[in-house]
């Protein structure tokens, strides 16, 4: 073979190298931009994904923040519905003297401190319930009546040795009150319910 010959099999050759070299590197580019494209396409998807978690996250504490806001009001609310309400049962409970059925209250309330405490001698009682005092110490001739109290109504009981039974109407309210802000609760838990 002639040397042209030679030399043109190998520019031959070497234009089909160098072809398939492009064409094997355009190839790799291909692939490399294609797994960059992949990549990019994931790591937006993971941003994309990571935003709105993180604005899920964001959304959750601005509303439980708000629930929270919404419950320290509700219980504010509350709080100041059941004073208010306390504060009308004190009045009315101030006033018990004028109540027509009060004697009967005042006896039931001695009645009751007797029970509670039958070695009871000394009667406590305010200077307005003197009259009813008396009634209630004629019935019970061992009673001695003292007006030493002051109070919406009611009575002391107390023996000779210091035990006493506290049965005014202050007293009871304050050991109702449990009860009550329970039954409050109840009665105003329809208007609000599922706030909490």
């Amino acid at each position: 073979m002639a040397l042209n010959d030679i030399l043109e099999a190998i520019r031959l050759e070497a234009t089909a190298e160098a072809a398939e070299l492009r064409s094997k590197g355009k190839r790799e580019a291909e692939s490399i931009l294609a797994q960059a494209a992949r990549a990019a396409e994931q790591r937006l998807t993971e941003i994309s994904t990571a935003r709105e978690e993180e604005t899920a996250d964001a959304a959750r504490v601005v509303r439980n923040r708000a629930q929270l806001e919404v419950n320290r009001r509700l219980r504010r609310a509350r709080e100041a519905v059941y004073e208010s309400a306390l504060a009308e049962v004190k009045t009315r409970l101030a006033a018990i003297r004028d109540n027509a059925h009060y004697p009967q209250v005042f006896t039931d309330l001695v009645e009751e401190s007797r029970q509670a405490l039958p070695e009871g001698r000394i009667l406590r009682v305010d200077p307005r319930d003197l009259e009813l005092a008396e009634r209630a110490a004629d019935r019970e001739t061992r009673l001695k009546v003292e007006t030493s109290l002051s109070t919406w109504g009611g009575v002391e009981l107390w023996t000779d040795d210091g035990r006493r039974v506290l049965n005014t109407i202050e007293a009871r309210l304050e050991r109702a009150g449990p009860q009550l802000r329970q039954t409050f609760a109840r009665l105003v838990a329809p208007i609000t319910g599922g706030l909490e």
